[in-house]
């Protein structure tokens, strides 16, 4: 009896986990308009950057995290985002 209910606890867990993967991964998500100021301290929207044809990526950094610059270039020459619309924005 108990064993039938952990695996049933285990069951709900790992269904839960897989669900989230995917809403998480493949339903995209919609964010909401904001500005920001490019290297020549312009302002600028991000729909003005962004076409609506190719998927957007939007990495988040902070500068003086070694794992995270080498992650971020880890993926920016992984193929998978070679069409992919990028924006980097550093977190001081």
């Amino acid at each position: 009896m108990t064993k039938k209910i952990i695996v049933g606890i285990g069951v709900i867990i790992v269904s839960f986990i897989i669900i989230q993967t995917i809403r998480f991964n493949y339903s995209g998500r919609d964010i909401q308009e904001f500005k920001f100021f490019n290297l020549n301290n312009k302002e600028v929207k991000l729909k003005e950057i962004f076409d609506k044809k190719n998927s957007k990526l939007i990495l988040y950094i902070i500068p003086d995290c070694e794992s995270c610059t080498s992650k971020i270039q880890s993926i920016l020459s992984d193929k998978k985002y070679s069409k992919s619309q990028v924006i980097i924005i550093q977190l001081d």
